[in-house]
C-alpha cells in the first residue's frame, strides 16, 4: 500500500485521422490527484515519479535572450552564466554546482504535435570535453524528459540528431542544452526540426497474444483467498505486506524466517499455483527494514528507513538468495525495485546496476529459470532507464520494466513507450521483453464507489481496460500488472468486487478480450475515420479484426476485404451485421467474425 502523495496527470481526448495527416481533437484537460499512502485496508496506485522541486527560473537579460529563440534560464545564483546575441549561432556560458545540479540551461521552444514523430538537429561546438546533455523536456511541471543524448563539445562542433514521438496529451515543451561540467562554454545553432508525420497504432512486430498482458494485483487477497476467473497469465506480488521489512521487522525475525508475513507470502504462493497453475508470480524486491536499510532516518511511504538502499551487497544477496531459495520453481519472475526513479521509494546510495548483478547472480545460481526484470520505472523514468542502461544495466535483467496510467483515452500511452522502444535500441537491448509491471486506465475522481472518467459514459469506461491492453499488446509490451483487480478505492477501474467474489461488468470484458485473443497474432492494424482503429489477427479459431474508436459513434463502412458478416460486443453473443456493411462503433471493442455457416 503506497503513501499519499499528490501526482497530477494532464488528459485528452481524440486522434488524428484515419490518414495520419492533419489531427482533429477535442482536448479535456483535467487533473487528477492519485493518492498512495499506506492506510489500513486501503491500497493506491502511483503514476509517475513525484517531480523535485524545481527552483524558479530568472529570465535572461542578455540582449537577444527572449522570444521565439534560444533564451537562457538560471537556477539559483547563476550570474556568471550568459547567452550572447546571435542569428545562425550563439554562445553561452553555462555553469552547474556539480555534475547532477545544473545553475544554467539555454533552452528552446518547440512546436510540436500531440503523437508526431520527430527529428532534430542542433549543431554544437565548445570547450574541448566539455560535458553536456541535449534533451527535449516538458516546460512545466512535472518537467520530464522526453529523449535526451550525452555530448561531449569539440572546438570544431559536429551535428546532434535526436529522435522522439511527442506526448499525446497537452503541454508545452522545449530543447534544452544542459551543463555536466562546473563550467562549459558553448556555441548552438538553430535547431532544424521535421516532423516526420502521425506515429500510428502499433509497432513494427507485435508477438502472440500472451495472457501475462491479463496480469494482475490482488491487494485485498486476504478478503477472498481466490484467484479471479479473468484469464490473467501473471500476479505481481506488491502491496500485500510482504516486502522486506514486513518479512524481516527485526534482524531475530529475519532469522527466523516466520511470523505473520511469511505465512501471508506462503498462502498466496501456493493458492495462485494450485488455482492457476500456469500463471506467473511476480515478485517485487526491496523495501529494506530500518536495520538492514543504508537510509535508516528516512522517512518513506512503508515505514522509516524502507526507501533507502541496502545497508550492503552482502545484506541484499541474503535477501534475495533467502526467497529464492524458499520459493524455487513457484516464484520465478523478480522485479529488482519498485519506482526507483520516485524518491520516496528509493535513495540512491546504492547503484542499481550493482543491485542488479547481484540479484542476477544469485537468483540465476539458485534456478537458471528465473527470471529478473529491471526495476519498474515510473512513466517519467525514462532518464532513470537511460542512466541505468548506460552503465550496463541491460546485461544483468531479462526484461525492462515500466509502470504506465492511463489518465482518459489509453491509446495516448504509445507515444511514451515508443519512446522507451527507441531508448532500449540505443542501447541494443531491444529484443529484451518490455513488460508494464503496474498499471491501469484512471478514474476522473478517486475514492468514489463508482469509477468515473470525464467525458465518458458508464460502458465506456468499463471498457477501458480492454482498450488500455489492447495498446499495450499492439505497442509491444509482453506482461501487464493491472493494478488494481479491487479498483484501489475507486482510483481505477475495479475488475473484481471482493465482497461478492465476483468479476464486475469490466472484469467480463477483460476477460473476454483474452478469450477473443488467446494465442492470436496480428495481421494488420489500421486506422480509420477520424478516430478508429481495426486490428486484423488470427488465432486458433480462424480470423478476426477488433474495432474501436476514441470518438463515440463513429460510423464504418466495413471493408468487403474483411470478409466479416457478424459482430460482438464484449458482453453478448455474436450477431449478423447490417446488410448494407455499416457499423457504428465507438470507444467499446467489438469483435467482427466471418458469417456464421
Amino acid at each position: 500500500m503506497k503513501q499519499v502523495c499528490n501526482r497530477s496527470l494532464e488528459v485528452s481526448g481524440g486522434r488524428a485521422s484515419g490518414n495520419h495527416g492533419d489531427t482533429r481533437r477535442t482536448t479535456a484537460p483535467w487533473r487528477l490527484w492519485l493518492a498512495c499512502c499506506m492506510v489500513a485496508g486501503i491500497a493506491a496506485g502511483a503514476v509517475g515519479a513525484q517531480p523535485s522541486p524545481q527552483p524558479q527560473p530568472r529570465p535572461d537579460s542578455a540582449a537577444g535572450g527572449g522570444g521565439a529563440g534560444w533564451r537562457i534560464n538560471r537556477f539559483g545564483d547563476a550570474t556568471e552564466a550568459k547567452l550572447g546575441p546571435g542569428r545562425e549561432q550563439r554562445e553561452a556560458l553555462l555553469v552547474g554546482r556539480d555534475q547532477a545540479s545544473p545553475q544554467a540551461h539555454v533552452m528552446h521552444p518547440l512546436a510540436l504535435r500531440p503523437g508526431h514523430r520527430y527529428r532534430l538537429r542542433v549543431q554544437l561546438a565548445g570547450d574541448a570535453g566539455g560535458q553536456l546533455q541535449l534533451m527535449v523536456r516538458r516546460t512545466g511541471a512535472p518537467y520530464d524528459v522526453v529523449v535526451q543524448e550525452d555530448v561531449t563539445l569539440d572546438d570544431a562542433g559536429r551535428s546532434v540528431e535526436l529522435q522522439w514521438v511527442a506526448y499525446d496529451e497537452p503541454g508545452e515543451f522545449d530543447l534544452r542544452v544542459v551543463p555536466r561540467s562546473p563550467r562549459v562554454r558553448v556555441r548552438v545553432g538553430t535547431p532544424q526540426l521535421e516532423d516526420q508525420g502521425r506515429a500510428p497504432l502499433g509497432g513494427p512486430a507485435v508477438a502472440p497474444f500472451d495472457t501475462r498482458l491479463l496480469g494482475l494485483h490482488l491487494n485485498k487477497f486476504g478478503q477472498y483467498r481466490t484467484v479471479p476467473a479473468l484469464g490473467a497469465g501473471l500476479v505481481r506480488i506488491w502491496d500485500m505486506r510482504t516486502n522486506w521489512n514486513h518479512l524481516a521487522p527485526t534482524p531475530e525475525a529475519w532469522k527466523e524466517r516466520a511470523g505473520e508475513a511469511w505465512t501471508r507470502l506462503d498462502g498466496l504462493v501456493d493458492v495462485v499455483r494450485r488455482q492457476t497453475p500456469g500463471t506467473a508470480l511476480l515478485m517485487t524486491l526491496g523495501q529494506p527494514p530500518a536495520w538492514a536499510s543504508a537510509s535508516p532516518q528516512a522517512t518513506c511511504p512503508y515505514g522509516t528507513g524502507t526507501c533507502g538502499a541496502p545497508i550492503s551487497l552482502d545484506a541484499w544477496r541474503d535477501y534475495v538468495e533467502t526467497l529464492a531459495r524458499r520459493y524455487k520453481g513457484r516464484i520465478t519472475h523478480w522485479e529488482l525495485w519498485n519506482e526507483a526513479d520516485y524518491k520516496r521509494f528509493f535513495v540512491p546510495t546504492v547503484s542499481l546496476v550493482d543491485l542488479a548483478k547481484v540479484a542476477s547472480e544469485v537468483l540465476k545460481s539458485v534456478d537458471p529459470a528465473n527470471r529478473l526484470i529491471s526495476p519498474g520505472f515510473t512513466s517519467s523514468g525514462i532518464v532513470w532507464l537511460d542512466r541505468f542502461l548506460a552503465q550496463g544495466g541491460g546485461r544483468y535483467v531479462d526484461a525492462i520494466g515500466f509502470h504506465w496510467y492511463a489518465p482518459g483515452a489509453p491509446e495516448t500511452l504509445a507515444p511514451r513507450i515508443k519512446n522507451v522502444r527507441a531508448l532500449m535500441q540505443r542501447y541494443r537491448v531491444e529484443n529484451l521483453p518490455l513488460w508494464n509491471t503496474e498499471g491501469a486506465p484512471l478514474c476522473s475522481s478517486p475514492g468514489k464507489s463508482v469509477c468515473h472518467v470525464k467525458g465518458l459514459e458508464a460502458g465506456e469506461v468499463e471498457a477501458l481496460p480492454m482498450r488500455f491492453i489492447l495498446t499495450m499488446w499492439l505497442e509491444g509490451v509482453s506482461a501487464v500488472g493491472y493494478y488494481t483487480v479491487e479498483g484501489i478505492g475507486g482510483r481505477t477501474v475495479m475488475l473484481f468486487d471482493p465482497d461478492s467474489r465476483a468479476p464486475t461488468q469490466a472484469g467480463t470484458g477483460y476477460a473476454m478480450l483474452g478469450r477473443w485473443l488467446r494465442e492470436a497474432r496480428v495481421e494488420s492494424i489500421e486506422a480509420w475515420g477520424e478516430a478508429g482503429h481495426a486490428v486484423r489477427v488470427r488465432g486458433p479459431e480462424g480470423p478476426a479484426v477488433i474495432v474501436w474508436s476514441e470518438q463515440r459513434d463513429e460510423a464504418l463502412r466495413v471493408p468487403s476485404g474483411w470478409a466479416v458478416g457478424r459482430k460482438q460486443t464484449p458482453w453478448s453473443e455474436p450477431e449478423p451485421l447490417a446488410t448494407d456493411g455499416t457499423l457504428v462503433v465507438g470507444r467499446v471493442p467489438l469483435r467482427l467474425l466471418p458469417a456464421a455457416r
